[in-house]
């Protein structure tokens, strides 16, 4: 086995171990249970309300036309609400569990061991932005798609698997990356709270500042605003996908120096 190899088999041992993919489970089904059943749910209740509290509602065109925002009744439109609180809630977990992780295992001397045994800084660094990515992003594309078959029966079915399919995959993409940044980030601040902070800030406001300009698609935030849409041309997102790859790199270099020079205490 080579050190790649071990530091993987441990980096998914410590993930099962502190239950992080049962945690990153709960986190995506409560928000899918959440958007759905209100989705199904409130309408009626409100449409309920208007007949026998009619006093209450002044204007029924205008709740209605608030209702078809906030709660469609089509797969479309079901699935750009879950997307969009995917990308605001997940995002959120995803970046308190990694914001702490390097930082607390070279402060706690957690890679003493392993740099002593000849195991490289580079390994362990790309060991735990590979597990954690994939870790934190494949439950969205098996949570994505179980929600558009739930919503398919639930509601009117006017969207292509092909189509959820696609935006499963880009959204698990995005994911990925804004745990890879959060592990690096996290790394260069003084302070690793400030890198989830950052991140999250960063991925609440730019998808929705960024539509104004047509410069907004170039940014790695698109793949979130892609998904948002509920976008089928995947030759938009070459652009940011390229850029997201890109940034990875810059702060992966800069967070190996930082490694390379941080005293791993005992």
């Amino acid at each position: 086995m080579n050190q790649f190899q071990a530091c993987v088999k441990k980096d998914i041992s410590e993930f099962l171990r502190y239950h992080r993919n049962i945690l990153c489970m709960l986190v995506l089904m409560g928000i899918g249970a959440m958007v759905l059943v209100t989705t199904v749910i409130f309408p009626g209740l409100i449409s309920q309300l208007a007949v026998k509290a009619p006093d209450m509602i002044t204007d029924p065109e205008a709740i209605n036309e608030l209702m078809a925002k906030l709660f469609p009744q089509d797969v479309k439109g079901s699935l750009k609400i879950f997307s969009s609180d995917v990308g605001v809630f997940y995002t959120i977990a995803v970046c308190l569990i990694c914001h702490s992780i390097l930082p607390g295992e070279i402060k706690n001397g957690r890679w003493l061991i392993p740099v002593n045994a000849g195991i490289e800084k580079r390994t362990l660094l790309t060991s735990k932005c590979f597990v954690y990515s994939v870790g934190m992003a494949f439950p969205v594309f098996a949570v994505y798609n179980v929600y558009y078959y739930a919503a398919s029966v639930l509601l009117s079915p006017n969207c292509r698997y092909g189509t959820a399919l696609q935006n499963s995959a880009v959204l698990s993409l995005s994911v990925a990356f804004i745990a890879i940044v959060t592990i690096l980030s996290s790394v260069l601040y003084e302070h690793s709270v400030m890198a989830a902070l950052s991140v999250i800030v960063i991925v609440m406001a730019a998808p929705d500042a960024l539509t104004f300009f047509s410069f907004g698609k170039l940014f790695p935030t698109y793949l979130l605003t892609f998904t948002y849409t509920l976008g089928e041309d995947l030759m938009d997102i070459i652009v940011p996908a390229i850029i997201m790859a890109a940034v990875s790199c810059v702060l992966f270099f800069f967070a190996l120096r930082k490694c390379e020079k941080a005293e791993i205490l005992r």
